[in-house]
């Protein structure tokens, strides 16, 4: 029996322009949201907000409709976070 774990992906290279590392950790995102459903991602800038407003604006992304919020192959490529 194989044990599973949350996948951690380190997501700097997002930050970033094209590259071969921004299109390796689009893959993994989309591994870990195919097969887990979620994962812990790494490697964030200091200056990316993680204060309770920037908190709440991401929680609202979940009372979206399902279609709404769905990231697919065919719409995650070129997504980048917003900032």
């Amino acid at each position: 029996m194989t044990e599973l774990s949350i996948p951690v992906i380190d997501v700097a290279a997002l930050f970033g322009g094209a590259s071969g590392a921004r299109d390796r950790t689009h893959e993994a995102l989309m591994a870990a949201a195919t097969t887990f459903g979620f994962f812990t991602a790494g490697g964030l800038p200091a200056d990316v907000p993680i204060d309770r407003e920037s908190r709440a604006d991401l929680l609202r992304v979940f009372q979206l409709g399902v279609q709404r919020r769905s990231i697919t192959r065919s719409n995650a490529a070129g997504r980048t976070p917003a900032g």
